[in-house]
C-alpha cells in the first residue's frame, strides 16, 4: 500500500508539473499570438507596391509644383524689382513736373509784374487807356439797347 501512496504522489506531482508546463506553454501561445497580432496590424499599415508607386508619382508632381513655385517666385521678385523701378520714376517725374510749375509760375509772376511795370510808366492809372472810336453817322446804342441819336 505504501508502495501505492508513493506512486500516487509521483503520479500527482507529475501532474502538477505537466499542468504548470500547459499553463506555461498556453501563456508563450498567448504571448506569441499577441506578437503576430501586432505585426499583422503594423503589415496592414505598410503600404503596398501600389501605394509605392503612386508615392512616387505625387513626389514627381510635387517636385514639379516646387520648380514651378520657385519660378513664380523669382518673377514675382523681377516684377516687384520693376514696380519699384517705375515707382521711383513717377516719383522722379512728380518732383520734376513740379519744379517745373515753380519755375513756370515764377516765370509767369515775373513777367506779369514786368507788364505791370512797363504799363504802369505809359499811363498814371496803371491802366492802359483804350479810346474808342465812334463813327458820327452810325446811330449809339446803349445798355437797354436804347437809340441815343435822334433821326
Amino acid at each position: 500500500m505504501f508502495h501505492m501512496l508513493e506512486k500516487m504522489r509521483n503520479l500527482q506531482r507529475r501532474l502538477i508539473s505537466r499542468t504548470e508546463e500547459v499553463v506555461e506553454r498556453k501563456e508563450t501561445v498567448r504571448r506569441e499570438e499577441e506578437d503576430i497580432e501586432m505585426l499583422e496590424r503594423k503589415l496592414e499599415r505598410i503600404p503596398g507596391p501600389e501605394l509605392q508607386e503612386q508615392l512616387v508619382v505625387h513626389e514627381g508632381h510635387l517636385r514639379d509644383r516646387n520648380d514651378q513655385l520657385t519660378a513664380m517666385n523669382a518673377e514675382l521678385a523681377d516684377y516687384k524689382r520693376v514696380i519699384d523701378e517705375y515707382q521711383a520714376e513717377i516719383r522722379r517725374l512728380k518732383k520734376e513736373k513740379q519744379e517745373v510749375m515753380q519755375k513756370y509760375y515764377k516765370q509767369k509772376k515775373q513777367s506779369s509784374q514786368n507788364e505791370a511795370a512797363s504799363r504802369g510808366k505809359s499811363t498814371a492809372g496803371g491802366q492802359k487807356k483804350v479810346k474808342a472810336k465812334l463813327n458820327p453817322n452810325m446811330p449809339r446804342y446803349t445798355g437797354g439797347g436804347f437809340c441815343l441819336t435822334s433821326t
